[in-house]
């Protein structure tokens, strides 16, 4: 029998727009959600916390895997307004979240 996840409206969002697009660099992500960054130009502990909750529960996860998060290195560049993903130290691509199979499930149920 499936579990049941009481999910944040933050993590909601966060696992339909994977749902729909499959995989997003992480300032894609937090441009299309209008995530603001928090006073030190930062990705706010919230939204970071949120991603976390649902990283926890396999419902996303980093491609290419990272071992720490790769929130403290993701700039606000506040010319642009817009979010710069980073990139990842091995194979200097920009850090994705993708939607798992168990995401999928959770966003279709």
């Amino acid at each position: 029998m499936p579990r049941r996840v009481r999910l944040s409206a933050q993590q909601n969002e966060v696992l339909r727009l994977l749902h729909e697009a499959g995989e997003e660099t992480l300032g894609t992500l937090l441009n299309t959600l209008g995530v603001r960054p928090d006073p030190e130009a930062q990705v706010s502990g919230e939204f970071a916390r949120a991603v976390e909750g649902l990283l926890g529960l396999g419902f996303v996860a980093w491609h290419p895997q990272q071992d720490s998060s790769p929130f403290a290195r993701a700039r606000f560049n506040e010319l642009s307004r817009q979010w710069t993903s980073p990139a990842d130290d091995a194979s200097h691509q920009p850090v994705s979240l993708v939607i798992t199979r168990a995401g999928k499930e959770c966003v279709t149920r």
